[in-house]
This record gives C-alpha cells, structure tokens and sequence, in this order.
C-alpha cells in the first residue's frame, strides 16, 4: 500500500468501542458504542453457551439510552447486572450520561416486548448527581452506588448509597455513607451483613494512600470497622468476597507492588476482627492506578488461588498464582483487564495484542494452566483485507541506563513502516508523552500510533519516572519533581535513541497529552533539547491555576507531584509554561475541548496568544482528552500538517 493504510473511514466509520465487559449467567455482556449502536454506548451481548453459528449479536438497550458514569470526572463502572433464573431475564442497573440519574432495565431475550426501562434515581434540585460503582446486595433485591454530588458553589461531595429495587413504582435511595471522605468499590458479603469498601482522603489519589473498611448492614449507623490501610502508606483496591465464608480479597502494596492479600474476618461479642495474609509478590505488579472505577485486575478462582493481570513495559500479561507453585505467565492473550469467569467456567476478557485490534474473546486453562481454545467473538476493528503484517508498526521494548537516577529508563520504540519520510535513510521521530502523569505506555495495537507510523514517523513512548506499573517506588519518584524528572527521562530517551535507531535528529518532535503537555512543552526549553516542535493536546500550562481547582478527585494531586500551595508558589510559577514566555520560540500546536473540567481551555488559549510561533484550536464540544471519531481524526490531520510545515520550514532555513 503507497498510502497510509489508517484511513478516515477506519478511524470514523468502523470503530467499535468496547468496554466494561462482564460475565452474567453463560452471557459475555459489555458497554459497545458503534455503528450498530447508532453511535451511543448501548449494553450488549452473546450468549457463549451456544454454538458459533447459533450465537447473534444483541443490543439491549433502547434507542434512547447512553449509558456512562462520570464520577471523579473520568467514570468508569458504569453499569451492573444479573441474569434472574426465575423470571428468566437480564436484570441491569446503570447511569445514564445524557439523561441523568439511575435506571434499570428488565430485557428477556427471547421476548424483546419484555425490555422494560424504569428510572430509579431522579435528578435533584438540590445538587447535580452522579452514580458510579454499582453493586449488588446478596439478595439482588437491590444496589449500592458511589454517589457524587456537584453543588452550584462548586463544592463536591460523596456517598455511599443504596437503591431499592423491590417496589419499583416508588423512588428509594438510602444514604449509608458521608462525609469529606472519596468511596470505591462497595460490596456486599454473600451472607448479607457486611458492606466492604474502599475510601481515602481528600489530599489523596488512590494509588497513594487508601482504607479497606467494612460498614454492618445490620447495623449501618455504627463507625464503620477499618480491615487495612488508613496509615498514608498503603494502597488498597478491588476488595472481593468470597461466595462461601467471610474471607475477602484485596490488592495491596504495602510490599512495593501492588499484590494479592486475603483477609479473613471474624466477629466476637459484636466486635469484628481480620486476620491479614500478605503472598509472594508477582514477577511484575499485578494492578493499574485506579483513574476510573472497576479497572479489575485480580480475579480471585478458590482458595489462595487467583489470576492476575500486570501491565509493565506497555505489556498486558496475564499471570496464575497458587501457593503451591507460586507465579507462572499464561502465554498467548494481552489482558485489557483482569478475565471474568462464566457460569460453565470459560474465562472471557478483552484482548489487546500488538498486532492485531482489541478484540472480546473466551478461553480455557488446561490441567498444566495454559491457554487453550481461545477464541474471538467480537473485534473492535477489523484490519484492512489486503493488509501486510509489514505494514503495522510492531513496538520494541528499550531499556536505557539513565545518566541519573537508580531506576532503568524504559520506552517503547515503533519503528516508521513507510518509506515517505524517509531522508538519508532516516525518519522523524515523534515522542509521545502519556499523561497522568502516573499513566503507562500501551503497546497494544493503536490506530493513533499506526496512523504516524504509516505516515513515515516513528514513535517512542516513554514510562518517565512517575509511570504505573513499577510499583510504587517508581511512581512516587516524581513527587516534588514532576516538570522535572519526566522531561529529563523523555530527553534523555529521545537522545539515546538516535544513537542506536535510523532517526533524523533535524526531525524530532514531542508530544504531550494533558499531564504529558506539560512534560512535552517543558522538553521543548531544556539546554540542547533534540525537539523542533511540540503538539500540546488539552495539556497543562499553569500549575498555581491548577492547585485546589477543577473536580476534586484531583484537585490536590499537583501538591504532592510539585509542592505545597500557596508555600511553594515559587516552585509553581517556575515550572509552568506561561512563565517561560521569551523560552518558547519553537513551533507549538495547541488543541484543546471546550468542556475540559481538568484542565480548562483558557489555559492553552491564554499561552498560545501570547507565543510568536504557536497556534491554537478549539473543539468546543470535547471534554479532557478527544472521543468522537471525527474530531480524533482532525486533531491528528491538523498536528501532521503541523509536523510537516516544521519541516519544511526548517529544510529552507539550511
């Protein structure tokens, strides 16, 4: 193929999102926004008891329906459902992103008349509301939720709540918990008496420092009693119980990496106590940080027995553990998420190779745990038909040894696969600079990332210090550091690369995504920087107007990653772009949407009109970071052009 094979109607027309995949009863069920779907996130499915040729593909939602959490600003778990044996229907509760509130729906699928949907929650006059983490109690006769509450002040606050389902004509939400504290992950014990949860601090992330506590439903007015955590030293996520005995699961990384850790908890005279074990830590760190709700990563499958997933070096893996035999890698699947298991025992999980599209798929473990029978039930995307494997940009994992620093340098290099670019037998390098700034590289197969590569540039993603997926000490190196450490780490990858790889150092750009913004803009001032441009998508360029601003999941972090504020408003103004005014006199491409609460668009705007060589564009209707399919394929048309006049201007300059 002469031209670049990421066309506008793959990017536009043909791109399915998938996301938040479950296993209800023998039905794979998931979140899919697509064509089918008439371009909203419908809930969907396939029933994995039948054969191939029987299985079809059903959209359970009505036309009408968006489904999406925004809690904490970012979502996530958005959704929850059930298979009812005795009435023979789907039974699913969720938020609805467009019309507000909670609803429910009851859809038989061999009765499509019998879809009915009924709102649960109702909007509020005294406050904005939004649901998030659903869950239910033991007896399915209801759920919890994470409720977020937007006042007009602009003061925001949580709860844990609990929605009735038994008498559907009448509205019934109950309050459980509240206060300044966020909430995650509410479960409920099989036998029904205990609620566990997550909850950490204002001031906090929670991958920096959580609870994992425990609320009788027998008694919810009582002080809810602490399992773990609430020391400033520990993260704890995914609590889950077991379906038998009051035993409970968790991750942790009071070791240095996320881990698996039971707790196993008795009551005496009213009191509860847990008996904590803590196992053999895994070869990689098994859990992400938690930017969204139910981003699972440990799936516990008996006693002291569990699968789980790692992502280190923009690799998915996924990895069983029993005491026994310790940690063995299952080879042969790149896990989006930790697996979820039907009722027959088939496993199904997104799928994220390097070489082909992300895609849901169900396998089986043998006798010996490894990968058997894995197949695709649906893609995402379907590569074009005619399509060399030559013409996707595998990526290859570098490790560099940093000038400075204890910890290796780590990036993923994808290498340019057309030859259009091509000068002296060398191509132009883009560095792209994940965000968070405790994010990661993915290496899994990306249309943003092959479109530049089909385009003639390569690609290197670098896992700064300050990335997930190394553990914590990794993750907190940037603390009091970050505009710093991140932007040293990308420069120093950038010029280590052009000493092994065919780049044209005349050639080289950054890139830089929110948090990444930052990075990439500062990477652009340093004393012999190898950039020429930089591509600032919704990024950040005033740290003070950050600092106890926008939603208050994150209103704080910036604390910990540069310093108290107002104490250390120096270090602030010293390390933000709008200060670096008579610095930045390279060519610099803004692009930012309308609706960004994290990192409003004033920011960009306010930098760009005061910079000779920079240009700004607005996509009013875009929040933090670009979904509609158009406006991704915009933004990469517009910072290509951008890229390409950088060189050209430079080649006439010569």
């Amino acid at each position: 193929m002469a031209a670049s094979w990421v066309t506008a109607d793959l990017i536009n027309g043909k791109n399915r999102q998938i996301s938040e995949l479950k296993a209800l009863g023998n039905w794979a069920v998931w979140l899919e926004k697509s064509l089918e779907t008439g371009g909203k996130r419908h809930l969907c499915g396939i029933n994995l008891s039948l054969s191939q040729t029987e299985r079809k593909w059903i959209d359970f939602s009505s036309s009408f329906v968006e489904i999406g959490a925004q809690v904490n600003e970012y979502g996530g778990g958005s959704w929850a459902g059930y298979w009812d044996k005795t009435e023979q229907n789907f039974v699913f509760v969720y938020a609805d992103s467009k019309r507000g509130g909670v609803w429910a729906s009851f859809f038989s699928p061999k009765n499509w008349a019998q879809n009915l949907e009924i709102q649960l929650v109702e909007s509020s006059a005294e406050s904005e509301n939004f649901y998030a983490d659903f869950s239910f109690d033991s007896e399915k006769k209801g759920c919890f939720a994470v409720k977020e509450k937007r006042f007009e002040n602009g003061t925001e606050a949580q709860e844990i709540v609990y929605i009735s389902l038994k008498n559907l004509d009448e509205i019934c939400e109950k309050t459980l918990l509240s206060g300044r504290d966020f909430f995650a992950s509410p479960c409920c014990s099989a036998d029904g008496n205990y609620l566990a949860f997550i909850s950490w601090k204002e001031g906090e992330m929670p991958w920096t420092a959580t609870a994992l506590k425990c609320l009788s439903l027998k008694n919810p007015e009582e002080t809810p009693f602490l399992i773990a955590g609430d020391n400033g030293q520990e993260s704890l996520m995914e609590p889950h119980w077991d379906k038998k005995s009051p035993i409970l699961s968790a991750l942790s990384d009071k070791m240095g990496m996320w881990n698996p850790v039971l707790f196993t908890l008795s009551e005496e005279k009213g009191v509860l106590e847990a008996k904590r074990e803590d196992f053999s830590p895994a070869p990689e760190e098994i859990g992400i940080p938690a930017w969204q709700f139910s981003q699972k990563s440990l799936l516990p499958l008996g006693e002291k027995i569990f699968l789980g997933r790692s992502l280190s070096q923009g690799v998915g893996k996924l990895w069983f553990f029993e005491e026994k035999t310790g940690w063995q890698v299952l080879e042969g699947i790149f896990p989006v998420f930790r697996p979820e298991r039907l009722e027959n025992g088939i496993f199904i999980c997104l799928n994220a190779p390097a070489d082909a599209p992300l895609s849901l798929v169900a396998f089986s473990l043998s006798a010996g745990k490894k990968i058997k029978q894995l197949e695709i039930f649906r893609y995402s995307w379907e590569l074009p038909q005619n399509l060399s494997p030559s013409e996707i940009s595998i990526p290859k994992q570098l490790e560099f040894l940093p000038s400075q620093g204890i910890f290796p340098l780590r990036a993923l290099y994808y290498p340019a696969t057309s030859q259009k670019l091509l000068k002296e037998g060398k191509t132009p390098l883009i560095v792209k600079v994940h965000g968070g700034p405790t994010g990661s590289a993915q290496g899994a197969l990306d249309l943003r990332i092959q479109y530049w590569t089909s385009q003639g540039f390569s690609v290197l993603e670098v896992d700064y210090r300050g990335s997930a997926g190394y553990g914590r000490a990794y993750r907190e190196a940037l603390n009091g550091k970050w505009g710093v450490l991140d932007v040293q780490d990308c420069c120093e990858a950038a010029k280590c690369l052009l000493e092994i790889a065919p780049i044209d150092p005349q050639r080289c750009v950054i890139r830089g995504s929110s948090a990444g913004g930052l990075t990439a803009l500062a990477a652009l001032v340093q004393e012999n920087s190898p950039f020429k441009a930089t591509c600032c998508l919704y990024g950040v360029t005033d740290l003070s107007a950050l600092a106890g601003e926008g939603p208050r999941f994150e209103a704080y972090y910036v604390e910990s990653l540069v310093g108290k504020y107002p104490e250390e408003k120096a270090v602030y103004t010293e390390r933000s772009p709008i200060s670096w005014l008579e610095r930045l006199t390279a060519p610099i491409l803004f692009l930012h949407g309308g609706r960004d609460r994290v990192v409003p668009a004033e920011q960009a705007k306010k930098l760009a009109e005061k910079l000779p060589c920079a240009s700004f564009h607005l996509y009013p209707e875009e929040g933090h970071g670009f979904q509609q399919a158009e406006i991704v394929l915009d933004a990469l048309t517009r910072e290509r052009r951008f890229y390409q006049a950088v060189f050209a201007a430079e080649e006439a300059e010569i």
